[in-house]
């Protein structure tokens, strides 16, 4: 599957999935909302909670690429409180939690 991007069109800026230059999904009618939020320093520059609107079939994945987000810096992923992996599918009224890999002694 081609990678999820924000796509511009006369009328706005929405979800898409393109190859080069060229859309290959226009997605306007599927999309489901999901509160992403950002843990330490993913907040700088970005947000620390926000609903999204996305395209059906988006993955945890997808969002972290999406949001310019080294996947080898996260840490731990929570979907409703409980943890998952990059390739979990996210549903509609989802809550999406991403920590970065904490070190300390």
């Amino acid at each position: 599957m081609n990678p999820l991007c924000l796509v511009t069109f006369p009328d706005g800026v929405r979800w898409g999935r393109k190859e080069g230059l060229q859309l290959l999904t226009h997605i306007q009618d599927l999309t489901l909302r999901v509160t992403v939020k950002l843990f330490a320093f993913f907040r700088e520059g970005r947000f620390i909670k926000e609903e999204q609107e996305l395209p059906e079939g988006t993955t945890t994945g997808e969002v972290v690429d999406s949001l310019h987000i080294d996947r080898e810096e996260v840490g731990v992923l929570l979907l409703n409180s409980r943890h998952c992996q990059f390739d979990h599918v996210l549903q509609e009224g989802d809550i999406y939690a991403i920590f970065p890999v904490i070190g300390g002694g």
